[in-house]
């Protein structure tokens, strides 16, 4: 088995010229793909979390190994799995993944400008 190196997240944008009554309807649809994943996958935990400033709207979808999950690659595969999913069906909103490069645990928070 791969040991397990950190979690793995998803940054959630939004397209610069989206309108925000499509981005709504999108991100409520990749919401409920997320949540019918937590329930088929039980290797890893799912977290939601996004934040508004001004206006301004920011998201992850944080992927958590379960404590007995010690493989690194279902989280990469999971990540894949919704990147793909977005890619295929969306047209307003895209994702990114990436790894902490810090200590395990840590997500930094985008800046307020989070949509570009």
């Amino acid at each position: 088995m791969n040991k397990l190196n950190s979690i793995v997240y998803l940054q959630v944008y939004r397209r610069n010229d989206a309108p925000i009554e499509s981005v709504e309807k999108e991100v409520s649809h990749f919401l409920r793909f997320i949540y019918t994943r937590s329930k088929l996958n039980k290797d890893i935990v799912y977290i939601v979390v996004s934040y508004s400033v001004k206006g301004r709207y920011s998201g992850y979808i944080i992927l958590v190994p379960d404590e007995k999950c010690r493989d690194q690659r279902v989280l990469d595969k999971e990540a894949d799995i919704i990147r793909s999913y977005v890619l295929t069906n969306f047209k307003d909103i895209y994702v990114d993944i990436e790894k902490p490069k810090k200590p395990k645990y840590y997500i930094p928070l985008p800046p307020t400008s989070f949509f570009r």
